[in-house]
């Protein structure tokens, strides 16, 4: 019994150990991301390469811990060269080297127009995202002063949680309601922090956001009360697709289930079958045969007599 408490005690002190990391983790979690989201808002790096317009556009769309990547590959084209230049199909092909190693070469296409586009044959930027020193060297070389939008990956950049919300509402095909309302929720108030934020510095400025707020009120209630009156009038029921987790449905409980309308039986003494008591309480307990089986008969000469209260007592 001792060593089952022990163990009991370990698990117990073991269990919160392990719920306690749990929480720490997620603390640090979230702790970095609110960090990195106020250096992306609130923060502008200082500009370092010679190719102050590209850095300056990757320093605006990037986020931070991507944006320190993208500037060490702008600083990292300064050492590259090109020994040829190829025209072929309308575009131009660059042959490139680093500078005292010759035997190192990378091929670029470069394509112009409207749907400009430059490829690299290191591939880093079809496994990483982010676009290679050589293709910064093409830039440089072709006078861009902005990256192309084939070059920027959509994860990266700053505003990837509004535009992925937005394309999540737009679908909206296999979600249900909750989901996307959940979604519009999120995307709203990410959105409204920053006029909270300037609003709340003035005193006009926070006047009239209430003004606005008290119209908006009533203009969205009648939106959603128009919306639950043809949601009724329509009478279809959204089915949850498979791979949305909610809430399991209620179930009746094992066992024998009690019917509405009938009254519970009272308990009934299991000797005397008599209501209001046990059979541990019973008046009659003493009496009943089973208490008497094991009873030792006295002699001829000692007789007993049986009393309902206290049991046998002698004459």
């Amino acid at each position: 019994m001792m060593y089952a408490k022990r163990d009991s005690w370990a698990e117990s002190c073991m269990r919160g150990k392990f719920f306690g990391a749990i929480d720490r983790a997620m603390l640090r979690l979230r702790n970095t991301m609110a960090k990195d989201g106020c250096n992306a808002k609130y923060s502008t790096p200082v500009l370092k390469t010679a190719l102050t317009k590209l850095e300056q556009q990757a320093s605006l769309i990037y986020t931070h811990r991507c944006f320190v990547l993208v500037r060490h590959e702008i600083e990292s084209c300064s050492t590259l060269t090109h020994d040829n230049v190829m025209h072929n199909f309308g575009g131009r092909v660059y042959v490139l080297s680093k500078y005292g190693e010759l035997h190192n070469n990378w091929t670029c296409v470069y394509h112009g127009g409207e749907n400009m586009w430059i490829e690299c044959g290191c591939w880093k930027y079809e496994s990483e995202g982010i676009p290679c020193c050589h293709l910064f060297y093409v830039m440089k070389c072709e006078h861009l002063t902005e990256i192309p939008p084939a070059l920027i990956m959509k994860r990266w950049i700053k505003s990837a949680q509004i535009d992925t919300c937005r394309e999540f509402i737009g679908k909206g095909e296999d979600t249900t309601n909750e989901v996307v309302e959940m979604v519009r929720y999120g995307s709203l108030s990410a959105m409204s922090n920053k006029v909270y934020f300037y609003t709340s510095k003035s005193a006009d400025g926070y006047a009239i956001l209430m003004n606005e707020f008290s119209r908006w009120e009533g203009i969205c209630e009648g939106l959603r009360q128009k919306e639950e009156e043809t949601s009724l009038k329509l009478g279809s029921a959204e089915q949850c697709p498979p791979n949305i987790v909610k809430d399991p449905n209620i179930v009746k409980t094992k066992g024998t289930q009690a019917r509405q309308g009938r009254m519970s039986k009272r308990r009934q003494c299991h000797l005397c079958r008599g209501y209001g008591h046990t059979k541990c309480n019973c008046s009659q307990r003493n009496l009943h045969p089973s208490r008497n089986a094991c009873v030792n008969i006295p002699s001829s000469s000692q007789s007993y007599q049986y009393s309902s209260d206290k049991g046998p007592s002698p004459d």
